[in-house]
């Protein structure tokens, strides 16, 4: 988990972003990056209610990947907002990222908050490599290439632990 946080401290650090105050909530995209894929109606309308009496305090974090906006990290606060029928959330914006730097954003920023299960991360990385068929597990090469081992910040037995989960 300290990897993951340390990462994404390391490449906020060198990406380009900028905070917005009221982007448009409608504006987003709902993305394939969600690391959570089953989320409890009741911690969403906890955080609602929460919202309600102090206001948004965490900003989401989104990227522009081909003139659209798609959310990385936040996805509770966006359905908690919209719930409340709000026009506007406030947001990280980020601009050219790789998609290295995407998963970093992802899996620190969730780290920073809860430490996702173990089905949370074989779903994470499942959808990855589907969306990504190029992408290697890892390599030998001296020169390293991105691999699912770099991106996600993880050794290949446990990459393939979590695909024999999938794929038994």
């Amino acid at each position: 988990m300290q990897q993951n946080i340390d990462q994404a401290s390391t490449y906020l650090s060198q990406v380009s972003y900028e905070r917005k105050e009221d982007f448009d909530i409608n504006k987003i995209t709902i993305s394939k990056y969600d690391m959570r894929k089953n989320r409890l109606q009741g911690n969403i309308d906890d955080l609602a209610d929460n919202i309600r009496l102090r206001g948004q305090i965490e900003y989401v974090h989104i990227a522009i990947i081909e003139n659209d906006y798609h959310l990385l990290a936040g996805y509770t606060r966006y359905f908690a907002l919209k719930q409340l029928g709000r026009k506007t959330i406030r947001t990280i914006l980020y601009k050219n990222l790789s998609e290295e730097e995407i998963q970093s954003i992802v899996t620190g920023t969730n780290d920073l908050r809860i430490d996702p299960s173990n089905w949370d991360r074989i779903c994470n990385i499942a959808d990855f490599s589907i969306n990504n068929p190029d992408i290697l597990i890892y390599t030998t090469k001296a020169k390293p290439e991105k691999t699912l081992c770099s991106i996600f910040g993880l050794n290949k037995s446990i990459i393939y632990a979590y695909m024999r989960v999938l794929n038994p």
